[in-house]
Parts: C-alpha cells; sequence; structure tokens
C-alpha cells in the first residue's frame, strides 16, 4: 500500500513537473520568459550585467543544461562558448540557434551599418556575421513566435498556452519597434562611436550610422595609433558623443572622449542593473542617444 502511494504521489509530481528552458543571454531570457508563464521554468546562463563575449561558463552550468528539454542562443559566435558545455553535461535538449533560423539581411563583424532597415528582411545569417541581431526589436518578434513554435513542440499540452502568449509577445515588439523608429527620427542619421560592434543592427533599424567602434574586438583594447584614428574620426565627422557599456571597462571609451572633447555615455546592448526586461533596455538606449544627439 505504501509503495502505491508513493508511486501516485510520483506519478502526480512527474505529470505537473515543468518544462525546463535554458537561454544563454539576458535578451532572449526577458522574451523567452514572458512566453513561457508559469508553464515552464526558464533559466538565464550569463548574469545580468556580464558579457556574453567574455563569459566563462562554470560546473553548475552544466548541471543546469543537463536538465533542460529545451535550449535558446543566438548563436554567429556570440555565446560559442555554450557548445562545449553541452557536449560535457550530456543533455538531450533540442538546441536552437536564432542567429541560424531567423531571416535577415546580415552585417559583417568588420563594417558597420550602413543598409536601410528595409534591407534586412532578405538572408541568413552566416559565419563572420556581427552577432548582435537582438539589438533591432522586429528581429526580436521573429524570435518569439520561434520560440513559442519550439515550446509548443517540445510540451505539446500547453501548445495553445505558448503560441497565444508567442503572437502577443511578437505584436508588443512590433510596437516598441514602430515607437523606436518613429522617435529616433529625431536624431535621424547622425554618427555615433560605440565601444565594440554592438550596435550595428539598432543602427540600421533606427536610422543611425556607427562611424566607429572603439574596441575591435570586446576585452581586447584598442592600440594608441587605433586611438588616435577614432579621435580624427569623430572630429572629422563632428561626432557628438562616445558610449561606452556597462558590461565592459570604460577606460579607453573615456580617454578617446576627452581626447576628442565629446561627452561619454552609456549604451546597453546585452541587459544590465540599468534597466529591468529588454523592452527597458531597448528604451533606455533610445532615451539616451536622444539625450546625447539631440
Amino acid at each position: 500500500m505504501k509503495r502505491a502511494v508513493l508511486f501516485l504521489i510520483a506519478l502526480g509530481a512527474s505529470a505537473h513537473a515543468k518544462t525546463n528552458v535554458v537561454v544563454t543571454i539576458q535578451p532572449y531570457y526577458s522574451i523567452i520568459k514572458n512566453i513561457a508563464g508559469d508553464r515552464a521554468e526558464v533559466t538565464r546562463m550569463v548574469p545580468v550585467g556580464a558579457s556574453p563575449e567574455t563569459f566563462s561558463p562554470a560546473p553548475a552550468d552544466i548541471k543546469t543544461l543537463s536538465r533542460a528539454q529545451l535550449v535558446f542562443m543566438n548563436g554567429l559566435g556570440l555565446d560559442e562558448w555554450l557548445t562545449g558545455v553541452i557536449k560535457n553535461s550530456g543533455t538531450k535538449a533540442k538546441v536552437l540557434e536564432f542567429g541560424e533560423v531567423l531571416k535577415f539581411k546580415p552585417i559583417l563583424a568588420e563594417e558597420h551599418a550602413g543598409e536601410t532597415e528595409e534591407e534586412h528582411h532578405d538572408e541568413h545569417g552566416h559565419e563572420g556575421t556581427d552577432p548582435h541581431i537582438f539589438l533591432d526589436a522586429s528581429l526580436m518578434a521573429l524570435a518569439a513566435t520561434r520560440a513559442g513554435a519550439e515550446l509548443a513542440r517540445v510540451d505539446p499540452k500547453n501548445a495553445a498556452y505558448y503560441q497565444q502568449r508567442a503572437k502577443a509577445e511578437n505584436q508588443k515588439l512590433l510596437k516598441l519597434h514602430a515607437e523606436l523608429k518613429s522617435t529616433l527620427g529625431q536624431v535621424k542619421g547622425q554618427n555615433i562611436v560605440t565601444f565594440h560592434g554592438a550596435f550595428n543592427y539598432f543602427a540600421r533599424a533606427y536610422g543611425l550610422k556607427v562611424a566607429a567602434a572603439i574596441e575591435p574586438f570586446p576585452g581586447k583594447e584598442p592600440s594608441a595609433r587605433y586611438v588616435t584614428d577614432v579621435v580624427k574620426l569623430i572630429r572629422s565627422k563632428k561626432v557628438k558623443a562616445v558610449f561606452a557599456e556597462p558590461q565592459l571597462p570604460e577606460t579607453a571609451a573615456k580617454t578617446i572622449a576627452e581626447s576628442a572633447g565629446v561627452k561619454l555615455f552609456v549604451l546597453d546592448p546585452e541587459g544590465s542593473k540599468l534597466s529591468s526586461d529588454y523592452y527597458g533596455m531597448m528604451r533606455y538606449n533610445r532615451d539616451t542617444l536622444l539625450k546625447a544627439l539631440k
């Protein structure tokens, strides 16, 4: 009798167990958590305020992945460290890379945004592509739809729930996209100098131009010659401000801003204490740009 009771308890617990979902970075975590609601447990790997480019997984991350049924990552080299963690964890989870499944016109990592926003839904990403696609809210709307479909596939008993919430999230993101385009129209066409090449998709979507990035690669200090060249560029293009990032040291950005005689501001590409979620992060960046460029 006791064994039968324990079996029924275990069966009931299994029936009500939530689907375990792992997401690498805060922007996707913010959106996918909204879609998952109370039907799935969503865990973020990279802490808020940390950079995925410089993140080092811990042993606890292997354990987290071993329990997952579904994993969402950006791909395109941003969170490539996840591949090794997945292998070591032995997880059988479905892994979805947004950079591989979403349709968009890629920007090469060594380029800056120059195309119009209307051109950006034409192609798939490829090797050498700037990975920061999540800074275009219209691409995040596509990601929300795909995330809802994957959640529905992995957890079919809650499929309608996920699909309904994904549709609502998609519409909310498209409204955010339209809002950003409208308000940033006040500074359309202006040049900005960012800390690293994270804002190319943002710039293309919302009418700005990235004149230069201070660090060619995250965590790699620019040479003295490169700093001199950037200062000259700021002066020649009449750039109004330089932008650091909360995830990385601002020393080089501060040096360049002071040398060029312009103000230093902070833009947030991946989520930090400056904002509570993806929507807050994007609006914070919009407000900072308006303050710096108007």
